[in-house]
C-alpha cells in the first residue's frame, strides 16, 4: 500500500511541475511594449460616442504593464479624458 501511496505522490509531482512548465509566459518574459498594439483602441478614445471593442480591452490588458510607460511617454494621449473612459469601460486599474 505505502508504494501504491509514494507512486501517486510521485505522480502527482511530475502533475505540478507539468503545469508549471506550461504556465502564461507573462509570469515567464516580460511583455514587449508597443503602443501600436492599441490601435484597436483609437476611435473609442477619440469619440465618446464609440465603446471600446473586446481587441481593444484584451490589448490594453496585455499591454498593461506598458501604461505607465505610455503615461511618461505620450502624457497627452494617455491621461486624455477619452483614454481614461476606455481604461475605465476595459475595467483596469492604472496607477503610475
Amino acid at each position: 500500500m505505502a508504494s501504491k501511496a509514494s507512486f501517486l505522490g510521485l505522480i502527482a509531482v511530475i502533475v505540478v511541475v507539468a503545469l508549471l512548465a506550461e504556465a502564461p509566459t507573462s509570469a515567464k518574459a516580460a511583455v514587449a511594449c508597443d503602443i501600436m498594439q492599441l490601435l484597436p483602441c483609437a476611435q473609442a478614445i477619440l469619440s465618446d460616442k464609440v465603446k471600446p471593442s473586446d481587441d481593444c480591452c484584451t490589448k490594453l490588458i496585455l499591454q498593461g504593464s506598458c501604461l505607465c510607460q505610455y503615461k511618461k511617454k505620450y502624457p497627452s494621449y494617455a491621461n486624455s479624458d477619452g483614454a481614461k473612459r476606455v481604461v475605465k469601460a476595459c475595467k483596469l486599474n492604472v496607477s503610475c
